[in-house]
């Protein structure tokens, strides 16, 4: 089975980088979710922005960085924390047009990255001598879009769902960070 997986890799690997690459700039709007244990947490909307890597061809691989700050306030315990984190991901991302030109696309994959909390006061002022660690990110992204052809370039809309699958603790509480991620990007040939 493993080696049925690596043959799958190499043929979507050669598809892919057959032909020249393209680069595409992508901006718009996340809702994270930070999920503790027990403690339910809302999500509120914050700008997101990146740039990414793509082939030619229908059956194409992705590469996206993105990066993006939230501010949230938890009440864990009955008592309220206040935290801004920095979150930057690395989507890597088997993307499928349903015909070439001017077609909805599926996205699949996986993303890795950090997550960098920094607690504050209310006022969402840094408080010094407070030292947070940073978390290696990590979970699946699905997602489905848009892509409308022109003659040198291309604009996307997509929307995508990240699922988190890295346990993180934060103040004796696990936690979970999902996100809902509505991006328009613009692809150069």
């Amino acid at each position: 089975m493993r080696k049925v997986g690596y043959f799958i890799t190499f043929m979507i690997l050669v598809t892919t980088c057959s032909e020249a690459g393209t680069i595409k700039m992508m901006a718009g709007m996340a809702a994270l979710k930070y999920n503790f244990e027990n403690a339910p947490q809302s999500s509120k909307m914050v700008l997101t922005g990146g740039f990414g890597f793509e082939g030619y061809t229908r059956l194409r691989l992705e590469v996206d960085l993105l990066v993006l700050g939230d501010k949230k306030k938890f009440d864990i315990g009955g008592k309220k924390s206040y935290y801004k984190f920095i979150n930057g991901n690395m989507d890597c991302l088997l993307k499928y047009k349903f015909k070439n030109f001017n077609s909805p696309y599926f996205l699949v994959g996986g993303t890795i990255g950090f997550l960098s909390p920094q607690k504050t006061d209310s006022k969402w002022q840094a408080l010094k001598n407070i030292q947070v660690k940073s978390f290696v990110d990590y979970g699946a992204v699905i997602g489905l879009g848009l892509e409308l052809d022109f003659k040198k370039s291309s604009i996307m809309m997509e929307g995508r769902y990240r699922i988190g699958l890295a346990n993180h603790e934060l103040e004796n509480r696990k936690f979970k960070c999902n996100g809902f991620f509505m991006m328009c990007g613009f692809r150069f040939f």
